[in-house]
């Protein structure tokens, strides 16, 4: 009964204090943000209740209390997520079937919840004693990651800015929320694909808030801190669980990735898990731990396409390591991991295959909407990361990835580059090994191929950072055992590790600087001059909401941001429908007849557009587009109607 009046009371309180305007600033700022912020306590909360009682039921799962806590809240992520999409294919992507349903799992699992809320008012208690355990060099590592989680908070609660997230990880729950119901969405791909972690943005915007999104994926960001603690504790011992998360403070872009409403955290997390899962059932190879590592396996290929690169690598790992067992216990086994991965994965594909006709829309087998060469365009974008193909290129990645960083960005240039030091991982056969570390190892570079085989972007290396950093723990602890006689080693290892903490630390605090959240946060500043400040786009499409008639359609020129607008834009999501409007360079008048009879009234030209055409054009169809708006287009059959 309680549970039922705190979440009536917290439904009410949001009636009656919807999200603030655009123009808004003051208290209601900070209302705004206190609610987003209990929002994800109370889902966490109840995520990890109904992941505790899910995992305990259904497999009897063990472990210490840091990988429960983590296998729990993930699997009740998860499952929040899951319940999501059935009501939206069901036609109840609405806030009262999602609240309905959280509430139900709230219920469900209310011992549960009870008994952890307890726990973590004890462990609070005790966080004195803990600190006071903790070595210097231990200190430093959490006063870190204190400081890079508090920056990532405080950007996550400024209203969505960033790129990704404002052409599908929200504009696709927003319009899921508008039909009601889970929808095919041809014109915006990514929206199609896996979709778990989107499904719980989908709660937070239907109930005003869009910080949410952004708060979750760094509460996964915090998860995957905490997990990387785990992988390496258990792989090489304490020592290199510590070394292995100061090895991820050093990314230059963890927080900040950590603060965009993105699924990378994720979908990072719940291939992490899946390793620990199966290095958990290395170790006794109790049935429990192998069906947890295929619904992690089966979770990270459900929350992103690339997800599926951790079932196929875990499965390899796997057959390896039933080699010399008899072929009933082999196939049972593999049929377990297999069984559970596909079970939890199929619900996005199989959606796909009947919506789309195509499980992997649109890639391999195109589908509505998606001819050869608008599917070739789409690859020349994915496959135009790196520095080439060639062997020489794949053997130079681990120098190329530092030296020729710009590369491999998308958006964040020179500091979009791993921590330096996990080249040390190379060097992992020399470091102390482990048979679980050795696991790791090979986990780390099954994924890596992978990676190098696709879309060779630094971000897309996130699920590799965990493994890595416990393979450069392994060679940081083998130096040290080799020089431990002399006195200056913990001083040098320390200074090691905290050179690229620095580094990522002032980083993070330059993009606060540049962002300037806190004024928006706190209410100094309307979120209408925030967006002025970080969307490109963002004072062309207020023109476009305030200004044009409801019958206008604007067709957004290699622009796909399209979460601030109506049904008046028409984003470009695959940054090519220029370019086949173009392509055949048509007399201008023609052109725009046909833009006429297709309803397009305006264009929206963004000179921003010329970074991405100049770094993705591997066969120059964008650059001859653009150039033909600019020559020949532009002048005969177009009026300026606001520029800037």
């Amino acid at each position: 009964m309680a549970l039922v009046v705190i979440a009536a009371t917290f439904l009410a309180a949001r009636t009656v204090l919807p999200e603030r305007g655009m123009d808004v600033a003051g208290w209601r700022a900070l209302y705004d943000s206190v609610f987003a912020l209990a929002l994800l306590g109370v889902i966490v909360l109840i995520a990890l209740g109904a992941g505790l009682r899910t995992s305990r039921a259904a497999v009897r799962m063990q472990g210490t209390d840091l990988e429960s806590l983590l296998l729990s809240v993930a699997l009740g992520l998860a499952i929040i997520g899951y319940g999501i999409l059935a009501l939206g294919l069901l036609g109840l992507f609405t806030w009262w079937a999602m609240a309905a349903w959280v509430l139900a799992l709230a219920l469900w699992a209310r011992r549960e919840i009870v008994a952890a809320g307890e726990r973590a008012l004890l462990g609070m208690a005790g966080l004195g004693e803990v600190w006071r355990r903790l070595t210097p060099a231990q200190r430093l590592i959490v006063l870190a990651w204190l400081a890079l989680m508090s920056m990532a908070v405080l950007q996550a609660l400024a209203p969505p800015w960033d790129y990704d997230g404002l052409m599908y990880h929200l504009q696709g729950p927003r319009l899921f929320l508008e039909a009601g119901r889970v929808v095919f969405l041809p014109d915006n791909w990514q929206a199609n694909g896996p979709f778990t972690v989107e499904m719980i943005f989908g709660l937070g915007l239907s109930l005003g808030t869009d910080s949410f999104a952004k708060l979750v994926h760094a509460t996964y960001a915090v998860l995957l801190v905490f997990a990387t603690f785990q992988l390496g504790r258990r792989a090489l011992g304490a020592s290199a669980g510590w070394i292995s998360i100061a090895l991820v403070a050093g990314v230059p872009l963890f927080s900040f990735w950590a603060s965009l409403a993105y699924v990378d955290m994720a979908w990072a997390l719940y291939q992490t898990l899946m390793l620990i899962c199966l290095l958990r059932w290395d170790d006794d190879h109790r049935s429990g731990d192998l069906v947890m590592a295929g619904i992690f396996a089966g979770v990270s290929a459900g929350s992103k396409y690339l997800g599926l690169s951790a079932a196929a690598v875990g499965g390899l790992w796997l057959v390896w390591k039933l080699r010399g067992q008899t072929w009933r216990s082999a196939v049972k086994s593999v049929a377990v991991f297999g069984g559970m991965a596909a079970a939890v994965a199929l619900p996005w594909y199989v959606k796909n295959w009947v919506m789309a006709g195509n499980p992997v829309f649109p890639f391999f087998f195109g589908g509505v909407g998606w001819d050869e060469a608008r599917l070739r365009l789409l690859m020349d974008y994915l496959g135009s990361f790196g520095t080439g193909r060639s062997p020489l290129d794949y053997l130079m990645l681990p120098w190329n990835l530092f030296v020729h960083s710009r590369s491999f960005w998308t958006f964040m240039r020179a500091l979009e580059v791993p921590n330096v030091l996990f080249v040390l991982a190379l060097l992992y056969p020399l470091g102390r090994r482990s048979r679980a570390a050795d696991s790791t190892a090979l986990m780390a570079a099954g994924w890596f191929v992978v990676w190098a085989a696709g879309s060779q972007q630094t971000r897309f290396l996130l699920p590799l950072f965990a493994p890595l950093s416990v393979c450069a723990a392994g060679v940081m602890l083998k130096v040290a055992d080799w020089v431990r006689p002399r006195q200056w080693v913990n001083a040098a290892g320390i200074v090691l590790l905290a050179m690229p903490v620095g580094v990522a630390i002032f980083w993070s605090g330059f993009l606060m600087c540049s962002a300037r959240p806190l004024a928006v946060v706190f209410g100094v500043e309307a979120k209408r001059a925030f967006l002025e400040r970080r969307v490109s786009d963002f004072a062309a499409i207020q023109y476009v909401m305030q200004e044009l008639t409801a019958d206008a359609k604007v067709l957004m020129m290699w622009d796909g941001q399209g979460y601030y607008c109506d049904e008046r834009c028409l984003p470009d999501t695959d940054q090519s429908q220029w370019v086949r409007l173009a392509a055949s360079r048509p007399a201008p008048r023609v052109l725009a007849a046909e833009l006429r009879q297709a309803r397009i009234s305006h264009l929206l030209f963004s000179h921003d557009s010329d970074v991405f055409v100049e770094a993705h054009d591997p066969r120059g169809l964008h650059r001859s587009a653009r150039d033909y708006f600019l020559d020949e287009f532009a002048p005969a059959c177009t009026r300026v109607v606001r520029g800037g």
